[in-house]
């Protein structure tokens, strides 16, 4: 079962990824992160009222904590898949796992041979992904900044996320809700702030609702496969969520990458997993 879940989880993210780089294209990327977590919001508190799951005090500042740095991480990643490719941005913004790597060795814990393996892979891989050839899909040093930000800001999110799950007394799914909280009151207090404008069409609230209800139903699926499953499994099957967002770009976009692309994608996929098993 917690395989099960952790796949999905990464089937969600992935989806919830395209949608929000699609939505922002045409939307304010603030709007579309605002307009997400209000959704994910609502069904996070359904979830913990259904499942009756407990968060602590603690607990819930951990899950704060993610809320805001995922809400700048979420507008970041937007903005990437928005103005690159998508099938390169994704990969790069899993390497995100490079985080919980580094707090782990700054906790004693030692890396293991598969992580090291990872980070090599995953180095590897951005080095295809980023350099630059004539006639073929590339991305902007501005666009390779973005990604790089949205790494940073997701694998601290994520760290966060598991040292809350951690304190006695909370259960993953109150840290997510704890999280959403925050995140719609940081960014509801930024569209006030820079007064954008909310426009939205019917088609806009759909799409704009089903990227904050994958994102936080698989962040839902990974708290509970995290609970009930082996770490390391399961981190290595929800890291695999760009995989979805390259095939729908692949796919509704066609997009097309060239062979040293795709083999960079590729180790840059794989890093990542190997990573998460840290």
């Amino acid at each position: 079962m917690a395989i099960l879940l952790a796949i999905a989880s990464a089937v969600l993210w992935g989806g919830a990824d395209f949608l929000g780089g699609i939505a922002a294209r045409r939307l304010k990327v603030l709007v579309v992160t605002s307009g997400s977590q209000l959704a994910g919001l609502l069904v996070a508190v359904a979830l913990l009222l259904l499942t009756g799951g407990s968060i602590s005090l603690e607990g819930a500042a951990y899950g704060a904590a993610a809320g805001i740095v995922g809400a700048l991480a979420l507008s970041v990643f937007y903005a990437a898949l928005a103005a690159g490719v998508m099938s390169l941005v994704a990969p790069l913004s899993a390497l995100g796992a490079v985080v919980p790597v580094s707090v782990a060795l700054t906790r004693g814990e030692d890396i293991t041979v598969l992580a090291l393996i990872g980070i090599g892979l995953a180095f590897a891989g951005v080095v295809l992904i980023a350099r630059r050839e004539p006639g073929t899909p590339a991305l902007t040093p501005r666009v390779l900044a973005l990604a790089a930000g949205a790494a940073l800001g997701i694998g601290t999110v994520l760290t966060l996320f598991q040292l809350g799950t951690d304190v006695p007394g909370s259960s993953g799914l109150g840290v997510v809700a704890a999280a959403r909280v925050a995140s719609i009151t940081v960014t509801g207090l930024a569209l006030l702030v820079t007064r954008t404008p909310v426009r939205l069409g019917a088609a806009d609230v759909r799409r704009v609702a089903a990227v904050g209800i994958g994102d936080t139903g698989a962040n839902a699926l990974f708290a509970v496969a995290s609970e009930t499953g082996p770490d390391a499994l399961v981190a290595v099957l929800g890291s695999l969520y760009p995989v979805t967002t390259l095939l729908l770009a692949r796919a509704l976009l066609a997009e097309r990458l060239t062979a040293r692309q795709a083999v960079g994608v590729l180790l840059a996929v794989c890093g990542a997993a190997l990573l998460s098993t840290a």
